[in-house]
């Protein structure tokens, strides 16, 4: 039975065969068809010129025809509500407002890769990505995705240690972008220590614990402990980011140890804002220090009203625009990457610390204006302190 079966499908195989060579054949024999073809292709949305920057044997996209995505956790955080509005002052600067678009993973790592996967299917190759892994585990699976779609990427924040931008497979991963957690971890809590005499309890609130900021950020916490025998981390949890769990367990840590918590570390200012809202309930918001990440515009309003001591900022609205300019000049060709350094393109960005003294000076609405000089060509590696690695 399976050999009866099987000798008209070869045949039949075969004949497909020989017919897809003959139309080839006639295909390349018919110059004015090939001619008129080529001449329909070069207006189409896909239209490409061959360029030594996009890399060998590849292709770069017309400007107009680029499409843009930015893929991070949430907009219900305001720090990607100021991610999502750097890259649409970038977006609008090249004309491509309608082709941008913020896909929200709502803390699915499942769903980011299906969503950017999705865009791609829709708009690839000419696309540029920046996305922040809600957990570093999946970084290697989106950005398999960018380069078999022949796309460009940056990504933030988070890379697995083994894997980096400019060395490997990945020809496609123009640039990593993100930020010194120890030094940031360390700077919050420093500051932290010195507002509590050096001495006193605190707790410590965690971010997604599969992901490279918090724990790099919760690694500079310890590295601070360490200078200060005399501060004590009573308890540490993961709140995930959010406001809402952070307030949650704070409500519970100041129920079990009431006045014994005299600072609150957060690894962002999410969860700063929750542990001061729990803070407010009980009229000990701005007697307990508390300090976090990401300098959203609450937290900045929350120091300047002497509620929380300090954040780090890493500058969403600088994020969302450079991170999708890098991967967008590389695929209209004119930013070569095999010329830039691979301790440039994988690179910590600066990020400022703001207390009281100088929070004045980062309040107000994102002004495109601001930021454009950082996502011209020219200066586009211009925050770029050192390559991204922990000695």
């Amino acid at each position: 039975m399976k050999t009866s079966t099987s000798r008209p499908r070869v045949w039949f195989l075969l004949l497909v065969v020989l017919l897809a060579l003959a139309l080839v054949a006639s295909a390349c024999g018919d110059d004015d068809d090939a001619a008129t073809t080529t001449a329909a292709a070069s207006t189409t949305a896909a239209e490409t010129t061959t360029t030594e920057g996009a890399g060998p044997e590849m292709e770069a996209c017309a400007p107009e025809d680029m499409w843009l995505l930015y893929s991070g956790r949430t907009l219900s955080n305001p720090y990607y509500g100021l991610v999502d509005q750097g890259a649409k002052c970038f977006a609008a600067s090249v004309g491509l407002s309608g082709q941008y678009q913020f896909v929200a993973s709502e803390s699915d790592s499942a769903q980011q890769l299906s969503q950017v996967t999705s865009f791609l299917a829709a708009h690839a190759p000419c696309v540029a990505v920046s996305f922040d892994p809600h957990e570093t585990s999946i970084t290697p699976a989106i950005l398999d995705a960018v380069e078999e779609a022949g796309a460009y990427a940056t990504t933030q924040w988070s890379r697995p240690d083994d894997i980096q931008p400019g060395v490997g497979k990945y020809e496609h991963w123009a640039a990593h972008i993100t930020f010194n957690g120890v030094n940031n971890g360390y700077d919050i809590a420093k500051v932290m220590f010195d507002e509590m005499g050096g001495s006193g309890n605190i707790v410590a609130l965690q971010g997604v614990l599969d992901n490279q900021a918090a724990i790099t950020r919760f690694q500079g916490l310890e590295k601070a402990l360490e200078e200060y025998p005399d501060i004590v981390l009573l308890e540490d949890q993961t709140a995930g980011w959010s406001a809402t769990e952070a307030q949650a367990i704070t409500e519970t840590w100041l129920a079990e140890y009431s006045d014994d918590i005299q600072g609150i570390w957060a690894g962002n200012d999410n969860m700063a804002l929750g542990a001061i809202e729990a803070l407010r309930a009980v009229g000990k918001a701005g007697s307990v220090p508390t300090v976090g990440v990401d300098a959203i515009p609450d937290a900045l309003t929350a120091i300047e009203a002497g509620e929380m001591l300090a954040t780090v900022n890493p500058d969403p609205p600088y994020q969302g625009s450079v991170g999708l300019a890098i991967p967008y000049y590389a695929a209209i060709g004119e930013l070569d990457l095999s010329a830039v350094p691979t301790e440039t393109r994988s690179a910590f960005h600066n990020a400022p610390l703001i207390t009281a003294d100088n929070v004045a000076d980062f309040l107000g609405d994102v002004d495109c204006a601001k930021y454009e000089p950082a996502w011209q060509l020219d200066n586009i590696w211009s925050r770029v302190i050192g390559p991204d690695t922990y000695e």
